[in-house]
């Protein structure tokens, strides 16, 4: 039986250089009446037909350049038959002589075997050689990585929201004369970065609750915290009283990186305001007066400077200025709103003239009839500036 079959193949493969020779003839015969066959890889194996009487193949491809078949694959009596160099072999592996093993070997070559991406990137390469012509396709070994798309010879890329590497196998599908051909691409995917503004808060106590503000032109989370790490918070705390105050915060979306940060919230005094009733006032000598706070926007505690503690003395009473004339003059008093958590101290100043009081005198008598050389005693009352008392005769 071996010796048998061995006879085959040699048969096999004498008839495969018959073969080959009858083609080689054919194509130079040819040449001289001026038809050029083309020199390509993919010459089905009844594409030129020479007139031949031996075995000739059932199927098979070859290479034809300048005329002569350089590489062949061959099925001849059942056999397959490679045809290499001018030599001719049995298939060692004893592949069955079928239309898949007879194809030629298809190749991919690409622009690129490799890429960076930062999320949400999304970037080309190019098919440079597809030897079958087969048509193209993609996949991703992790599409959390990176995920491919064909269109033409371009394949694009876009990279995904998980960190780290993804192999992409570009396909070429087996056509008629050339088996499968596959490469592969790797492609690295890095977290994006986040854009974002954030802004703190500069400004005068106005009764009104502040914090910051946190910006970011994606679909981010953004979280607030009070203390650095700890991030508990869907909105900015905010502060109403004078202060300076730390906002941290922290901004996170699938495939970019996490940015943590902090801004502040400064509050500082706004002036008080004290305004009152009369800002200048006259009064007699020894005279008291009370003068109204209209106004107090602080609510701070009041209190008052003399300026001039010999002309006037002043007190408060029942938040009232009360003022008295000590000395004939002009004197200052200096009211005083002292400053309160979110106010700084604020202050007015009262203008005193202290003039002459009336001096009135009331006899203990008016008239009296007198017989010379007789005399009376009459009481002077109410002399309140203690003046010398004159008394002068009319006649």
């Amino acid at each position: 039986t071996n010796i048998i079959n061995d006879a085959r193949k040699e048969a096999a493969k004498d008839s495969t250089y018959e073969y080959v020779k009858a083609i080689e003839n054919k194509v130079a015969l040819d040449n001289l009446d001026e038809e050029e066959y083309e020199d390509k890889d993919d010459y089905a194996y009844d594409e030129i037909k020479p007139d031949i009487k031996e075995s000739i193949p059932t199927g098979g491809m070859y290479s034809l350049k300048s005329g002569q078949i350089t590489e062949g694959h061959f099925c001849i009596n059942g056999y397959l038959v490679n045809y290499n160099d001018s030599k001719a072999t049995i298939d060692s592996n004893n592949s069955k002589c079928t239309s898949e093993s007879l194809k030629l070997d298809g190749s991919l070559k690409l622009s690129s075997n490799s890429g960076h991406y930062t999320y949400p990137e999304v970037g080309t390469f190019e098919v440079i050689e597809n030897k079958g012509n087969g048509k193209l396709s993609c996949e991703s070994s992790d599409t959390k990585v990176a995920t491919c798309l064909v269109k033409g010879n371009i394949i694009t890329v876009k990279s995904g929201t998980k960190e780290g590497s993804a192999t992409l196998t570009i396909t070429s599908e087996a056509t008629s004369k050339y088996k499968e051909a596959k490469a592969a691409y790797l492609a690295y995917t890095s977290k994006g970065l986040l854009s974002i503004t954030a802004n703190g808060y500069n400004g005068i106590y106005d009764n009104k609750a502040h914090g910051i503000t946190v910006s970011t032109g994606q679909n981010a989370t953004v979280k607030y915290g009070e203390e650095e790490g700890t991030y508990n918070l869907d909105e900015s705390p905010t502060y109403t009283d004078v202060g300076s105050y730390t906002v941290y915060y922290e901004v996170s979306q699938e495939g970019y990186n996490t940015v943590r940060g902090s801004k502040t919230v400064v509050i500082t005094k706004a002036d008080g305001e004290i305004t009152l009733k009369e800002s200048s006032i006259s009064i007699a000598y020894k005279d008291t007066k009370a003068i109204d706070v209209t106004k107090n926007k602080s609510d701070g505690n009041i209190k008052v400077e003399v300026l001039n503690k010999d002309i006037v003395e002043a007190e408060i009473k029942d938040n009232k200025i009360v003022i008295t004339g000590k000395k004939l003059g002009t004197g200052k008093v200096k009211v005083i709103s002292e400053a309160t958590r979110n106010y700084k101290e604020s202050s007015t100043e009262i203008e005193v003239i202290v003039v002459k009081a009336n001096n009135t005198l009331k006899l203990s008598s008016t008239s009296g009839k007198y017989t010379y050389p007789e005399s009376k005693t009459i009481e002077v009352e109410g002399n309140i500036s203690g003046g010398l008392i004159k008394c002068v005769s009319a006649d």
